[in-house]
C-alpha cells in the first residue's frame, strides 16, 4: 500500500477551513488535490457549521466526487477540529473512502480538547470522535517536529507519507495550500501560517 501512495505523481488531498469570524454560523472548508508536492490539480469548497458536526460528512462527500475520486491516494488534514471546534472523525473518513487519512498538526494538548468538548451538549458523541482519532503520534522532519493522527494506515507509514508531502512547512503542502486559500477567501488575503 505505501508504495502505491509513494509514486512522484500521486494525488492527495488536503483540507483547511477559513478563519471563522465573530457571530458568523458557518465557515468555508477548502479541499485542494495535489499532485506529488508540486501541481494543484483541483480545489474544492464546501460550508460548515460553527461548533457543528458536519465536518466528517462534508469531507467524504468532497473527497467522494466523481471526477477525482479514483485517483486519490490519501487524504490530510489540518488536524481534526474545524470551524471551532467541529470535528472530523478521521476514522469513519477511512473506512467511507476507503483511503489513508493522516491528521497533521502543531503543538497538540489534548487535555485542553477534551475539556473542550465536554463543554457541548452531544459531549460523548465529540469524544467518542476524539477517541476514534487515535493517539498523538510525531514525526521529526528535518528540524521540526509534525504531531499526527492516522486511520486507515500504520504510524510508521504515515511517518513516512508525511515526510514525502511536506514541503516548505511543518504540514503536507496540501493542507498549506488550502489554508491559504480558505484564509484568502475569507480574509482577501492570506499570510501563510497554517
Amino acid at each position: 500500500m505505501i508504495l502505491k501512495l509513494l509514486k512522484r505523481e500521486s494525488r492527495v488531498i488536503g483540507f483547511d477551513d477559513g478563519p471563522t469570524k465573530r457571530g458568523e454560523n458557518e465557515s468555508i472548508l477548502v479541499g485542494v488535490v495535489i499532485r506529488g508536492k508540486e501541481y494543484v490539480d483541483r480545489v474544492l469548497t464546501a460550508k460548515i457549521d460553527v461548533d457543528g458536526t458536519d465536518a466528517t460528512e462534508k469531507i467524504i462527500g468532497l473527497v467522494k466526487k466523481p471526477k477525482h475520486f479514483g485517483h486519490l491516494r490519501a487524504i490530510f488534514l489540518n488536524g481534526i477540529s474545524f470551524a471551532g471546534f467541529n470535528l472530523a472523525d478521521i476514522k469513519k473518513i477511512s473506512e467511507e473512502t476507503r483511503l489513508p487519512v493522516i491528521a497533521a498538526m502543531r503543538k497538540p494538548n489534548a487535555a485542553k480538547f477534551r475539556e473542550v468538548a465536554s463543554k457541548f451538549p452531544d459531549k460523548d458523541a465529540r469524544l467518542r470522535i476524539i477517541e476514534n482519532a487515535g493517539k498523538i503520534h510525531e514525526a521529526k522532519i528535518g528540524k521540526t517536529i509534525t504531531y499526527f493522527q492516522c486511520a486507515g494506515i500504520s504510524p510508521p507509514d504515515a511517518k513516512i507519507l508525511l515526510k514525502k508531502s511536506i514541503k516548505r512547512a511543518t504540514i503536507p503542502e496540501a493542507v498549506r495550500i488550502a489554508h491559504l486559500i480558505a484564509a484568502g477567501v475569507v480574509e482577501g488575503e492570506s499570510r501563510g501560517g497554517a
